[in-house]
């Protein structure tokens, strides 16, 4: 093999500004996925080294959101879900939510369904989080150097208006098409 043969023409690969943030507001389709973090307390349910344990004493998962549509297709949000903190219960009830969220997201779940059908469907180990589609809006902040950065402001569920058009599927809703205040003629 000559050394001529090892030269890479790299004139066809997208431009650097290619890579800049989604727009603040913007409701994406995202594949969830976790980055091993190697930390496992089996009476926790934190199996599989998928947490992770931070310096601090926190553990939380570390995951990526691959935008799965449309012109930001293949962009990554990084985004960490608490499991514990030694400080309080706080992180590790946000932690949840954002979990309920995504499955309710994922599953087409009213947050307010409490059936035994619902529950089963909430009802997870952290490994069968693992590559759920779900809708997320995402916001603008600045990372430790100033440059701008994605992150998720919350994950959509279909109490959203918006849920349906971006998932593609009709919610079906529990309003009376009758206006209880309306005298009548």
């Amino acid at each position: 093999m000559e050394v001529q043969d090892l030269i890479i023409d790299y004139s066809t690969a997208k431009n650097q500004d290619d890579y800049s943030p989604i727009p603040e507001g913007t409701i994406v389709k995202v594949k969830f996925t976790i980055k091993e973090g190697g930390y496992n307390d089996t009476e926790q349910g934190w199996t599989e080294g998928l947490a992770t344990l931070g310096q601090s004493g926190a553990v939380y998962l570390n995951t990526i959101n691959t935008v799965l549509t449309g012109e930001h297709k293949n962009k990554k949000i990084y985004h960490l879900i608490g499991l514990y903190s030694p400080k309080g219960d706080t992180y590790n009830e946000m932690g949840k939510s954002y979990i309920k969220a995504l499955l309710d997201s994922a599953y087409g779940l009213d947050p307010n369904d409490m059936s035994e059908e619902a529950r089963k469907k909430r009802s997870k180990k952290l490994s069968e989080l693992a590559g759920l589609v779900h809708l997320v809006e995402v916001k603008n902040t600045h990372d430790h150097k100033g440059n701008l950065k994605n992150e998720i402001k919350k994950v959509i569920t279909p109490k959203d208006i918006r849920y349906s058009e971006a998932m593609g599927v009709k919610i079906e809703d529990d309003f009376d098409d009758e206006i209880p205040w309306e005298e009548e003629k």
